[in-house]
């Protein structure tokens, strides 16, 4: 635990001082892709050196802040790293968005940042049902292609193939009608 702690903020002060150089190329060559650079590895390095005090202060007072570790920085820590290595893939592709206006136009209709939240909270709300309230095969269906849409929305932004902003929102419309199918039953019944 000692060490995994101090690793965490060794890792932080790198990742930091990886932001502060990449800030510095930023401010001398004005490329706006540094920016993304140095905002994903300054968010790295923020996480790194919350995940080492929290992991302190469960080494003084371990019963007190396991439930904080446990219940609610698990999935805040989730998606701060998801968003800061989407920013970090965002700085290798900002030129090419550039380029591409059309792409770019539908890049900007599938936010990159809320679909890595979005698959983080299905992930979440998919593992609570299948080890808690048992649901309805057609809820969980739903649920598991509502995370399969906006996955497929991150597999358009990196492969860049319009046909899987098609697909995401077929598997999208299937997962509308499957959640709504299942409550529609449900309210026939009562």
């Amino acid at each position: 635990m000692l060490t995994a702690m101090l690793v965490d903020f060794f890792s932080a002060i790198i990742a930091i001082a990886i932001a502060y150089y990449a800030y510095r190329v930023y401010r001398l060559t004005a490329f706006k892709s540094m920016m993304f650079f140095y905002s994903g590895f300054l968010l790295l390095g923020t996480i790194f050196l919350i995940r080492g005090i929290v992991s302190f202060m469960a080494f003084l007072a371990p019963r007190r802040i396991e439930l904080i570790i446990y219940k609610n920085l698990a999935l805040i820590y989730t998606a701060g790293i998801s968003l800061s290595y989407l920013l970090i893939a965002i700085s290798y592709s900002f030129e090419e968005l550039k380029k591409e206006p059309i792409e770019g136009f539908i890049v900007f209709l599938i936010n990159p940042f809320s679909e890595i939240i979005s698959c983080t909270i299905l992930l979440y709300i998919l593992f609570r049902m299948v080890t808690g309230s048992r649901p309805s095969l057609y809820i969980l269906t739903g649920f598991t292609l509502m995370f399969l849409h906006h996955l497929s929305g991150l597999a358009f932004l990196c492969l860049r193939n319009p046909s899987l902003y098609l697909v995401s929102r077929i598997i999208q419309l299937a997962a509308f009608s499957l959640i709504s199918l299942q409550l529609y039953k449900m309210g026939r019944e009562k």
